[in-house]
Formats: C-alpha cells, structure tokens, sequence
C-alpha cells in the first residue's frame, strides 16, 4: 500500500517507458495473460471489449501491483503525463481506473475487467520507476460473459455495502464503484477481541503511513466511478476489516477517517 501512495509521483518519470509487447490471441473465453519479468511487462498490444480475465504471472523477485486505467476520449499518454507533471490532481480528469492487485513474486493472480474501446495504460506502482506499457481495445460488439458472482461490494461515499457475514473458502466478487470519487480497499485479518478504539489507533496508523497491519494484507487499487472488476477471493475464517484510505477530493481526510471502513467476519 505505501508502493500505490507514493506512485503518482514516481508516475511522471515512468510514463513513457514501455515493456515489451505481444499480439493479442484472443479466444471465446475472452482471457489473456500479462507477464511481468526483470525486464518488465510483456503485454498485448491489443484486447477485446467487455468482460477479460487477466492473469498477471509475475516472474519477477519482486511484488507487483498492475493499475489498469482507460485514456479519456481525445487524451494521449503525452498529456496525461504533463498533466502528472504540473498538478498530479488535474490527471484524474484524463482517465478512467479499472482497479488492480497487487501479485507476490514468481506467482499468479487473476481478475475480471469489463473493457471499453480506448487506449489503456498499465501502470505498475510497485516499481521504482513504473513501467507503463499501452494496449489499445478495438470499438466492437462487446463479447464475453460477465463471471458469476457470490458477493457484491459496491463502494459508496463513504461507506461499503456488502455482507458482513461470509462463508470461508474460494468466492467471486463483484466489486463496484457507485460513488462519485475514486475508491480503492485493503483488508487485513484483525483480533477478535479488538475494540473501538483499537481499530480507531489501527486505522490511523495505516492512513499515516506510520504502521503497516501484521500479516498478510490484500489490496484492490483504486477505481472510477460507473467501473466493474470481479476478483478471486479466497478467506479463512476470522475477523476483518476493510477500509478505503484515499483522500477526499474535498476536505482531504481519508475516505477511512469519513466512515469508509468496515468490521465483517468469515466463518
């Protein structure tokens, strides 16, 4: 998570560097395989629309955490990295985020984007110096079948909507953005016996910056608003919380200080 916060300033010298880059071999499932390796990415130089799942195979010694993001109609990779350059805010008006994960070295994960036609950036913000490949998705009839979801999360201003009691084992979910501002989320195994205040002095410590949470700790990168991402998820029973730790385009708290943060359990 402190790899996607200091990101956007890393951003501007990486735009312009690009990985490798195969043709796309698109098949009924509509799926396709993104490899991350010393050298960097080797992605395709095109995808289809609709709903892709995209398997990130990280050969790498070193975690990455692929942002998928969609150029504004009109915008070009030139603008938007002079637009980090100047006011890295006045950027999130030239793009669209689908979200992302981040993948353990010399592993795999996968999840589901629903693509539009456009010119698409790949940003890995785990990197030193982000590699930002581009593929482009052809305007078509979308294809594609939209996976069949156990669980539906939909991010709001400020709050998560979702099921606080889950089953233990392999899910899908749905994640959705019906908010008005960009929101991404983090979960983290916590003790059962934590209290209020416990959980307030957790929080604070990560929207800080000052303390990461013990253990493992899942992260989904940030999305836009009206974008749709279907994600694997498979937990073992326990107590978690969840929570959104951008900033308020407004008053700058983070989104966690203003009630985007949520105790579920796994059983």
């Amino acid at each position: 998570m402190k790899a996607i916060r200091v990101g956007v300033s890393l951003l501007v010298s990486g735009l312009l560097t690009f990985g490798a880059m195969t043709a796309f071999a698109q098949d009924e499932a509509q799926t396709l395989t993104i490899e991350k390796n010393a050298a960097g990415f080797v992605a395709p130089l095109e995808a289809p629309e609709g709903p892709v799942t995209v398997t990130i195979e990280n050969n790498a010694d070193a975690p990455t955490a692929p942002l998928f993001a969609r150029l504004n109609a009109d915008v070009t990779i030139e603008q938007l990295a002079e637009a980090f350059a100047s006011d890295p805010f006045s950027a999130l008006e030239l793009v669209a985020l689908y979200g992302g994960i981040e993948v353990a070295p010399n592993s795999s994960a996968s999840l589901t984007l629903a693509f539009a036609p456009g010119t698409h950036v790949l940003i890995d913000f785990a990197a030193e110096v982000p590699a930002v490949p581009s593929f482009t998705v052809a305007d078509g009839e979308a294809a594609g079948v939209e996976p069949e979801a156990n669980v539906e999360v939909n991010l709001l201003d400020f709050a998560f909507s979702f099921p606080l009691q889950l089953e233990a084992g392999e899910q899908t979910w749905l994640i959705e953005n019906e908010g008005t501002q960009w929101h991404e989320f983090a979960i983290a195994k916590i003790d059962d016996a934590m209290s209020v205040a416990d959980l307030r002095t957790f929080i604070n410590g990560i929207t800080s910056g000052e303390a990461e949470p013990e253990g493992d700790l899942f992260f989904f990168a940030p999305m836009t608003p009206g974008e749709r991402a279907w994600l694997n998820m498979d937990l073992e029973p326990g107590t978690y919380v969840i929570g959104c730790f951008l900033p308020d385009f407004h008053s700058g708290h983070a989104h966690a200080e203003l009630g985007m943060v949520q105790i579920f359990n796994v059983n």
